[in-house]
Protein backbone atom coordinates (compact mmCIF):
# COMPACT_ATOMS: atom_id res chain seq x y z
CA UNK A 1 0.00 0.00 0.00
CA UNK A 2 1.30 3.42 -0.97
CA UNK A 3 0.16 6.83 0.18
CA UNK A 4 -0.29 9.45 -2.50
CA UNK A 5 -1.96 12.82 -2.79
CA UNK A 6 -4.11 13.94 -5.69
CA UNK A 7 -4.17 17.59 -6.64
CA UNK A 8 -6.60 19.42 -8.87
CA UNK A 9 -3.67 21.46 -10.15
CA UNK A 10 -3.46 25.18 -10.76
CA UNK A 11 -4.53 27.39 -13.66
CA UNK A 12 -3.13 30.00 -16.01
CA UNK A 13 -5.77 32.64 -16.77
CA UNK A 14 -5.65 35.57 -19.13
CA UNK A 15 -6.90 37.48 -22.14
CA UNK A 16 -5.91 37.64 -25.81
CA UNK A 17 -6.32 41.05 -27.43
CA UNK A 18 -5.52 42.81 -30.70
CA UNK A 19 -3.16 45.78 -31.10
CA UNK A 20 -5.92 48.18 -29.96
CA UNK A 21 -6.59 46.12 -26.82
CA UNK A 22 -9.89 44.69 -28.10
CA UNK A 23 -10.64 41.09 -27.06
CA UNK A 24 -10.27 38.37 -29.69
CA UNK A 25 -13.04 35.79 -29.39
CA UNK A 26 -12.13 32.26 -30.51
CA UNK A 27 -8.37 32.75 -30.09
CA UNK A 28 -6.34 29.83 -28.71
CA UNK A 29 -3.88 29.73 -25.81
CA UNK A 30 -2.60 26.19 -26.17
CA UNK A 31 -5.78 24.10 -26.15
CA UNK A 32 -7.96 26.72 -24.43
CA UNK A 33 -10.25 28.92 -26.54
CA UNK A 34 -11.17 32.48 -25.60
CA UNK A 35 -14.70 33.67 -24.90
CA UNK A 36 -16.33 36.88 -26.22
CA UNK A 37 -14.23 38.93 -23.77
CA UNK A 38 -10.99 37.30 -25.01
CA UNK A 39 -10.60 35.39 -21.72
CA UNK A 40 -9.11 31.90 -21.38
CA UNK A 41 -8.29 29.48 -18.56
CA UNK A 42 -5.90 26.52 -18.72
CA UNK A 43 -6.54 24.39 -15.62
CA UNK A 44 -5.08 21.24 -14.07
CA UNK A 45 -1.42 22.27 -14.38
CA UNK A 46 1.26 21.14 -11.94
CA UNK A 47 2.24 24.09 -9.69
CA UNK A 48 5.29 26.03 -10.88
CA UNK A 49 5.29 24.50 -14.37
CA UNK A 50 6.94 26.80 -16.93
CA UNK A 51 5.87 26.12 -20.51
CA UNK A 52 5.80 27.68 -23.96
CA UNK A 53 2.30 28.06 -25.35
CA UNK A 54 1.26 28.67 -28.95
CA UNK A 55 -1.19 31.57 -29.10
CA UNK A 56 -3.21 31.97 -32.29
CA UNK A 57 -6.38 33.47 -33.76
CA UNK A 58 -7.82 33.56 -37.27
CA UNK A 59 -6.36 36.49 -39.20
CA UNK A 60 -3.54 37.04 -36.70
CA UNK A 61 0.13 36.08 -36.53
CA UNK A 62 0.73 33.09 -34.22
CA UNK A 63 3.11 33.75 -31.33
CA UNK A 64 4.74 31.69 -28.62
CA UNK A 65 4.15 32.86 -25.04
CA UNK A 66 6.08 31.51 -22.04
CA UNK A 67 4.00 31.32 -18.86
CA UNK A 68 4.62 29.82 -15.44
CA UNK A 69 1.80 28.16 -13.53
CA UNK A 70 1.40 29.61 -10.02
CA UNK A 71 2.27 27.67 -6.86
CA UNK A 72 -1.41 27.68 -5.86
CA UNK A 73 -4.75 28.76 -7.34
CA UNK A 74 -4.96 30.84 -10.50
CA UNK A 75 -2.14 32.87 -12.05
CA UNK A 76 -2.22 36.63 -12.30
CA UNK A 77 -3.89 37.58 -15.56
CA UNK A 78 -1.70 36.94 -18.60
CA UNK A 79 -2.39 39.34 -21.49
CA UNK A 80 -1.20 38.35 -24.97
CA UNK A 81 -1.44 40.85 -27.84
CA UNK A 82 -1.70 39.48 -31.38
CA UNK A 83 -0.83 41.38 -34.53
CA UNK A 84 -3.00 40.96 -37.66
CA UNK A 85 -1.63 39.10 -40.68
CA UNK A 86 0.36 41.14 -43.12
CA UNK A 87 -1.48 41.57 -46.42
CA UNK A 88 0.03 42.23 -49.82
CA UNK A 89 -2.28 43.54 -52.56
CA UNK A 90 -1.25 44.36 -56.06
CA UNK A 91 -1.43 43.58 -59.74
CA UNK A 92 0.85 41.66 -62.02
CA UNK A 93 1.21 42.17 -65.75
CA UNK A 94 3.67 40.93 -68.33
CA UNK A 95 6.44 43.31 -69.42
CA UNK A 96 4.32 44.53 -72.33
CA UNK A 97 1.47 45.44 -69.93
CA UNK A 98 -0.97 42.66 -70.75
CA UNK A 99 -2.71 40.78 -67.90
CA UNK A 100 -0.96 37.67 -66.69
CA UNK A 101 -2.08 34.29 -68.03
CA UNK A 102 -4.65 32.38 -65.95
CA UNK A 103 -2.18 29.56 -65.19
CA UNK A 104 0.42 31.87 -63.64
CA UNK A 105 0.98 31.38 -59.94
CA UNK A 106 1.81 34.15 -57.47
CA UNK A 107 4.41 33.43 -54.81
CA UNK A 108 4.93 35.81 -51.91
CA UNK A 109 8.26 35.79 -50.07
CA UNK A 110 8.55 37.54 -46.70
CA UNK A 111 11.96 38.76 -45.65
CA UNK A 112 11.54 40.36 -42.24
CA UNK A 113 15.20 40.36 -41.24
CA UNK A 114 14.56 38.39 -38.06
CA UNK A 115 13.38 35.06 -36.76
CA UNK A 116 9.70 34.49 -37.38
CA UNK A 117 7.25 32.90 -34.92
CA UNK A 118 6.23 29.28 -35.35
CA UNK A 119 7.86 25.90 -35.18
CA UNK A 120 10.58 26.56 -37.78
CA UNK A 121 11.64 30.05 -36.69
CA UNK A 122 12.77 30.58 -40.29
CA UNK A 123 13.93 34.07 -41.35
CA UNK A 124 12.61 33.65 -44.91
CA UNK A 125 9.19 32.04 -45.29
CA UNK A 126 7.44 31.36 -48.58
CA UNK A 127 3.85 30.73 -49.55
CA UNK A 128 2.24 30.21 -52.92
CA UNK A 129 -1.20 31.18 -54.02
CA UNK A 130 -2.85 31.00 -57.44
CA UNK A 131 -4.24 34.17 -58.99
CA UNK A 132 -7.97 34.56 -59.61
CA UNK A 133 -9.30 31.70 -61.79
CA UNK A 134 -10.59 34.21 -64.34
CA UNK A 135 -7.00 35.22 -65.10
CA UNK A 136 -7.38 38.68 -63.60
CA UNK A 137 -4.12 40.44 -62.81
CA UNK A 138 -4.96 41.43 -59.23
CA UNK A 139 -4.10 39.42 -56.14
CA UNK A 140 -4.36 39.56 -52.36
CA UNK A 141 -2.05 37.41 -50.24
CA UNK A 142 -2.40 37.02 -46.47
CA UNK A 143 0.91 36.42 -44.73
CA UNK A 144 0.12 34.39 -41.59
CA UNK A 145 3.76 34.35 -40.47
CA UNK A 146 4.37 38.11 -40.49
CA UNK A 147 2.35 41.14 -39.51
CA UNK A 148 4.75 43.70 -40.88
CA UNK A 149 8.05 43.85 -42.69
CA UNK A 150 9.43 43.94 -46.21
CA UNK A 151 7.80 41.63 -48.69
CA UNK A 152 9.08 40.57 -52.08
CA UNK A 153 6.49 39.44 -54.62
CA UNK A 154 7.55 37.00 -57.31
CA UNK A 155 5.54 35.66 -60.23
CA UNK A 156 6.25 32.24 -61.62
CA UNK A 157 4.54 29.92 -64.05
CA UNK A 158 3.83 26.31 -63.08
CA UNK A 159 6.04 24.99 -65.89
CA UNK A 160 8.46 27.67 -67.06
CA UNK A 161 9.09 31.18 -65.67
CA UNK A 162 7.68 34.07 -67.67
CA UNK A 163 8.96 37.63 -67.46
CA UNK A 164 6.63 39.76 -65.35
CA UNK A 165 6.63 43.14 -63.72
CA UNK A 166 5.00 43.55 -60.32
CA UNK A 167 3.12 46.55 -58.97
CA UNK A 168 2.40 46.18 -55.25
CA UNK A 169 0.11 48.43 -53.26
CA UNK A 170 -0.49 48.31 -49.52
Amino acid sequence: VHDFTCSAGVAIVGRIVDLEGRPIEGARFGTAATDAEGRFRVAGLPPGTRESWYVSAPGHVQVTHVATAPSAGDSEEVVVTLEPFGVVRGSIRTRDGTPIPADLEIRVVARTGGVLPGPTGAPDVRTSMPVAPDGGATFVAELPWAGSGSFVVEAEAPVAPRPASVAVSE
